[in-house]
């Protein structure tokens, strides 16, 4: 089996959930970033995970347009899907729903919200100034949700020891 986990990130969080979901797969994975994506061949992969983070409300440009260019392709194979934002449980799962397409929400066999950090030392001036609008006084929690990624994790793996056998989705 191999495993593509196909990401977009601004500042690194979303690099830092695929990373540490290549740990726990038992597959052979490759980690590439949409941005340095030129011509992607999807058909050597068996699972294309998909990993998007949110900026300004909407995840990556780049990232929407490499769906929109293989969504036949990524319709034709096994397929996961993670958001790294910092919004918790509906307004997460909204957030999630309004970035990725239904047809490919309803296809993935696992879904998953990973949390999200906010890094202020990389972020530009303009950057900060509405992150301090935003927080307030008080600080956004943040940080990746260690245990959705395990989980997320486990399904692929138990699908890969079916050797793409059909699970339900989580």
């Amino acid at each position: 089996m191999r495993v593509a986990i196909i990401f977009g990130s601004r500042h690194g969080t979303t690099e830092a959930a695929a990373c540490n979901l290549q740990k726990r797969l038992q597959e052979h994975v490759e980690i590439i970033s949409v941005d340095h994506l030129e011509t992607a061949d999807l058909k050597r992969f068996d699972l294309v995970i998909l990993g998007a983070s949110i900026y300004m409300g909407h995840i990556q440009a780049a990232m929407k347009e490499f769906i929109e260019r293989h969504l036949k392709v990524l319709l034709s194979k096994q397929v996961g899907l993670y958001l790294c934002c910092m919004l918790e449980g509906e307004m997460a799962d909204k957030q999630f729903e309004q970035e990725y397409p239904q047809t490919l929400r309803d296809h993935a066999l696992v879904t998953g919200v990973f949390g999200g950090e906010i890094h202020k030392e990389k972020l530009d001036e303009f950057d900060r100034l509405i992150i301090d609008i935003v927080e307030g006084e008080s600080a956004l929690s943040s940080g990746l949700l260690d245990e959705e990624i395990r989980v997320f994790a486990d399904v692929i793996n138990l699908w890969s020891q079916k050797e793409g056998g059909a699970i339900e989705n989580v």
